[in-house]
């Protein structure tokens, strides 16, 4: 014989039960649900990162191998000024345009070096440097037309020509070594952002 009294108690019971069951349910929802998105959270960090460090190092070998460009283009512009034999002179214009060919290999095939501006604080952007090549090709397609000059001038012109394109040979190395700077400013940016990522 059940009281009224037991069967308050046992329906009670069976609503605290009841309602403890659905509290464990909803908290092991909501921990869930804040774990999940913790862990979506810290994938998508780490994803990041990865992407980060990776331009990052890519950037840094591909400006590692410009400067090596630039300087060989320096030195190739110092060298051509003495007097040199039409081999070596041939020699180091192979050099010079092997080196052109790998560095433009190089820039096209790697996407990721045009994505260090996205992914890091360059000192000195792209689009700066961009004009700057463009500067470095007037230079130079101005000592191929003074060479061109020279080749065909009579020998009253040539001292004035010689002037002109030792000049101007002069101001692309200056030239050279200003973008080298720049460059650099920008790799060693990279470089100690891509170590601060560690």
């Amino acid at each position: 014989m059940t009281t009224e009294h037991d069967t308050t108690l046992i329906a009670v019971s069976a609503f605290s039960g009841l309602g403890g069951a659905l509290l464990t349910q909803l908290l092991a929802g909501i921990f869930s649900a804040v774990n999940d998105k913790r862990k979506f959270r810290r994938e998508q960090q780490a994803a990041f990162f990865n992407r980060k460090r990776d331009v990052g190092e890519t950037y840094f070998y591909a400006t590692l191998e410009m400067l090596g460009v630039l300087k060989k283009s320096v030195a190739f512009w110092k060298n051509r000024n003495e007097s040199r034999s039409q081999t070596s002179l041939a020699y180091l214009s192979d050099g010079m345009k092997r080196a052109a060919e790998q560095m433009s290999a190089l820039k096209n095939d790697t996407l990721k070096y045009n994505l260090a501006g996205l992914y890091f604080d360059l000192p000195v952007p792209e689009t700066d440097i961009s004009r700057l090549n463009e500067r470095s090709h007037e230079l130079f397609l101005q000592i191929i037309d003074l060479a061109e000059q020279i080749k065909n001038a009579d020998s009253k012109a040539l001292d004035l020509l010689y002037g002109r394109y030792n000049e101007t040979i002069f101001k692309l190395c200056n030239h050279y070594e200003h973008v080298y700077q720049l460059v650099e400013t920008n790799m060693h940016a990279v470089k100690k952002a891509v170590v601060g990522l560690f």
